[in-house]
């Protein structure tokens, strides 16, 4: 058997790798060949001989997996991320989905999640922005003092802090801003779509 180049090797690992964290799927081997520079036959060949000695995973169609891809895949999730929350429609609806983010499965636990884009100022107290990624547990159910995404007669979303109001028997949402006042709702109309537990923000 011919020898193979070891630079080669390292190259085609490096070049799956990256390609599939900038576009979330695995490459052809046209664009394994563009990518690279080798020749469409020097990677044909350097792959499946990858393949036979388990350099490389290969499924049968055309997604190759690498061994640190393995590795990524298993420490890291996948969160859609929601934009502007459309009116009347479920917070985890598609068209509220603008992209979906890898991020460390460490920062996550266990539950579903989902990332909320912010809009406004009525959060800036403690440091969420407008413009800044929350990280959202999705649960239907909040303590005192939580921040949730409260979804507001099926109509609006709004982040604030969750307090319940026995004497009222109403929920009181409070901004934290403030120059903002509390937002008092019946219970019987609002629903927690979910409790903030992380914030993704620039530094600059």
């Amino acid at each position: 058997m011919r020898k193979k180049n070891p630079e080669h090797f390292r190259l085609l690992e490096e070049f799956i790798d990256s390609y599939i964290l900038t576009h979330d799927r695995s490459p052809s081997q046209r664009e394994i060949a563009a990518g690279t520079g080798m020749s469409a036959a020097n990677v044909c060949r350097y792959l499946s001989f990858m393949r036979k000695e388990g350099m490389i995973d290969y499924d049968g169609t055309r997604n190759y997996t690498t061994h640190r891809q393995e590795k990524m895949n298993s420490d890291t999730v996948v969160l859609p991320l929601l934009g502007c929350i459309a009116c009347g429609t479920p917070i985890m609806a598609e068209e509220n989905i603008e992209e979906y983010v890898r991020l460390p499965a460490s920062w996550i636990g266990r539950g579903e999640h989902f990332l909320l884009r912010t809009e406004g100022r009525s959060m800036i107290d403690i440091g969420i922005d407008d413009g800044d990624l929350v990280i959202v547990r999705k649960q239907e159910h909040a303590d005192d003092g939580q921040v949730i995404v409260a979804l507001i007669e099926d109509e609006k979303a709004t982040l604030k802090r969750y307090f319940h109001d026995d004497e009222k028997r109403m929920i009181r949402l409070h901004p934290e801003n403030e120059e903002m006042e509390d937002i008092y709702v019946d219970e019987n109309k609002l629903r927690i779509q979910g409790v903030a537990i992380k914030l993704l923000k620039d530094i600059v």
